[in-house]
């Protein structure tokens, strides 16, 4: 793991590759040695490696053999660290992992867009925050290839954890959303009231934010299953006063607690 990160590996490729050779993740581990143990133990609820996992790992004091308390490592009275024996990585190591990382956080924060009035991320794409994975309720992220396509795709995907989940045709999905959206506004009960200026062939010329917030009014969540049947049956919209439905695989749907 550090040697594919110092050597350039993106935490989410470090944590692919974990998870393809089958290595379990550390608090899976740890669970399954109390069990073994005959201790009363709760199953972790991630049981595959994220990049979060693989971040913490490098950052981790005992890397280097130090010791730590609190997430803070301890220090002698001349303020050097103390060491606990000769760990995986040396000090001057550590020291390259984090300023790496403080790199690539920096590089990061400079791609965002804030809106100079709230000082906020805004989103860029019209389901973000909408898009939820029917298999694991992970988030939907959009994401583009280098070829043009667009697609939505489990976030846990994207964090490189395993999941069978959603993976579906940005464009498609999008209007599969907006033809229910008209739908729904066309129906006299329940619904806001229907703009006399907004139709369908008018739709993309509206700014993204007026788009999203049409989409709100009525729309709370759109759940992506994963199957080989049309889209319009994948498909499930969750309406504003509706509950989520928990995912397939048991889990707690991602911001619902």
């Amino acid at each position: 793991m550090v040697d594919g990160f110092l050597a350039g590996s993106s935490l989410r490729s470090i944590a692919k590759r974990l998870n393809a050779e089958g290595v379990k993740p550390p608090r899976l581990v740890f669970y399954e040695e109390a069990v073994a143990k005959g201790y009363k133990a709760k199953r972790p609820a991630a049981t595959s490696w994220s990049y979060v996992a693989v971040r913490g790992v490098l950052t981790a004091p005992a890397l280097a053999a130090l010791i730590s308390h609190a997430g803070e490592v301890c220090r002698d009275e001349h303020g050097e660290p103390i060491a606990a024996g000769i760990g995986i990585v040396t000090l001057d190591e550590r020291a390259l992992i984090l300023a790496e990382l403080q790199r690539r956080a920096a590089l990061g924060r400079g791609r965002r867009t804030a809106d100079p009035q709230t000082s906020s991320i805004q989103p860029r794409y019209l389901l973000t925050g909408f898009g939820r994975c029917g298999e694991c309720g992970k988030a939907l992220q959009r994401v583009e290839t280098v070829r043009g396509g667009v697609y939505y795709r489990c976030a846990s995907k994207g964090h490189g954890q395993t999941c069978r989940g959603a993976l579906v045709s940005g464009r498609l999905l999008e209007s599969e959303v907006v033809r229910r959206i008209f739908e729904r506004r066309a129906s006299s009960i329940g619904s806001p009231p229907v703009d006399h200026d907004l139709r369908v062939d008018s739709w993309e010329q509206l700014p993204l934010a007026r788009r999203r917030a049409i989409l709100a009014e009525s729309l709370r969540e759109v759940w992506v299953y994963s199957a080989d049947i049309p889209i319009d049956r994948r498909v499930h919209i969750v309406w504003v006063g509706e509950d989520s439905p928990m995912p397939r695989n048991g889990g707690q749907p991602e911001g619902v607690g």
